[in-house]
């Protein structure tokens, strides 16, 4: 199991690197939090790996987390499985734009995240998943998501990507007669409520904001290389997390690009 536990200590903040199937490596840290990298130490993923990383955030620390390289999920007979489990101080904040996630022709493979937040505590996630390798339709995956703070539930997905249910209609067909998408870039706030982001419309974009603070964007699309909007989504946002609380920087007037309010997200 991969561990970054990092809490402010006098100067400079203290952190508990521990390494597993991805080592933990410091780029920048100060008084309150730090920036650890995460670089794989092998292969990653075959058949039958299983990824542990955990996450603990104490009150008012911060981190961010940044992927050296993206994931390959490879093909083979047994499932692999990422799993990820943060937990968030009172006041902190953390910040994990992960880089893609690609599932080859043949794998099977379930990927899960799991966050706890603290008082006031704010996190910034960022996933990519991409069905299949360059000329591949991809494999099965499965990925889950469940967020909560003392309250309650903050946000709750489950999407099932397997081949089977992709073959159903509404699910990641591209129209009719058109060829299936292949990725789905989603960015996700918690513990407050970001601008929304400014932009030309795209049928290809949905914005949510959740019943309690937070807000998703999702983009759909058939080429990584096609997808802009999750890059900026994730610098405005971070921009604004960043930001010592309590300060007001000026709210544009957004563009609406495909905006839907929700009551319940799971």
């Amino acid at each position: 199991m991969t561990r970054i536990v990092v809490a402010p200590g006098p100067g400079r903040s203290m952190l508990e690197l521990r390494s597993g199937a991805l080592a933990a490596r410091v780029l920048e840290q100060d008084a309150t939090g730090a920036r650890v990298a995460l670089v794989a130490n092998g292969a990653l993923l075959l058949a039958g790996d299983v990824v542990e990383v955990e996450v603990d955030v104490a009150d008012g620390a911060w981190l961010e987390v940044v992927e050296t390289t993206g994931t390959v999920a490879y093909g083979g007979e047994q499932r692999s499985r990422w799993d990820v489990d943060v937990r968030l101080g009172a006041g902190a904040t953390l910040t994990w734009g992960a880089l893609p996630f690609v599932v080859s022709d043949g794998a099977r493979t379930h990927r899960r995240t799991r966050a706890r937040l603290g008082e006031g505590a704010r996190a910034l996630l960022r996933e990519t998943l991409v069905l299949g390798r360059a000329g591949q339709a991809g494999g099965d995956l499965w990925s889950e998501l469940a967020a909560h703070d003392a309250v309650g539930p903050l946000q709750v997905e489950d999407l099932d990507l397997s081949r089977p249910a992709r073959a159903l209609p509404g699910v990641v067909s591209g129209g009719s007669g058109a060829a299936p998408l292949t990725v789905v870039d989603t960015v996700l706030a918690l513990g407050w409520r970001p601008t929304p982001l400014a932009g030309p419309s795209d049928p290809w974009v949905t914005y949510l904001e959740l019943e309690r603070p937070g807000a998703m964007l999702r983009w759909l699309g058939r080429e990584l290389h096609q997808d802009t909007v999750g890059d900026r989504c994730l610098a405005a946002w971070a921009a604004e997390l960043a930001q010592p609380r309590g300060d007001a920087s000026p709210t544009p007037e957004p563009v609406p690009l495909r905006t839907t309010h929700t009551k319940e997200f799971a």
